[in-house]
This record gives C-alpha cells, structure tokens and sequence, in this order.
C-alpha cells in the first residue's frame, strides 16, 4: 500500500497545472508506470510544450509575489521589471532573463 501512495504522489507531483499541455509536465519520466489513455501520443503531441512558456514582466513585480508556471512556483525576494520568467532547461526552477 506504501508504494501506492508514494507512486500516486509521484503522479500528482507532475501533474501539469497549465491549460493546453499535456496531462503530465515530465511524461517521459511516468512512461510505463501510467495508465493507457495518458500515455496517448496524440494527446502529448497536441499539447503546448511547457519549456515555450513564458511571462513577460514588462512593467514592475514587487517583493512577496508569488508566480507560478505549470507546477513551479518562485517567490519574488526584490523588486524587478523588464524580465522574462521562464522554466530552465531541466522544467524543475523558474528563471529570470532581461528583456531587451
């Protein structure tokens, strides 16, 4: 029963929160563990890639805010403007690039 839930945690820890995107953030790490019907290619491949997601801050976000791409979330430490917020090159931390 332990590994249930551990396997269902698992589940609910990738499941993708964005509108458009396939049912699981990083589906290649669930292959074989999932269900038939979430591991339908068609439904993956019509989904938004989460890696081409971003917000563009073109005015100010303030200290204390919270933002939130897919399952990842980045409290703001200072005041910044002008910046791209972005998942890295792994999914797992949100970045902030300048925007020129």
């Amino acid at each position: 029963m332990e590994a249930e839930v551990s396997e269902t945690k698992m589940k609910l820890l990738k499941l993708n929160l964005i509108p458009g995107t396939g049912t699981y953030s990083r589906i290649g790490d669930l292959k074989g563990t999932l269900d038939d019907t979430v591991q339908d290619e068609d439904t993956e491949k019509q989904s938004t890639a989460i890696e081409k997601i971003f917000i563009d801050l073109r005015g100010t976000i303030y200290d204390g805010t919270e933002v939130r791409i897919g399952n990842c979330k980045l409290k703001i430490k200072k005041t910044i403007s002008k910046r791209r917020l972005k998942l890295d090159k792994m999914k797992k931390r949100i970045i902030a690039i300048p925007i020129h």
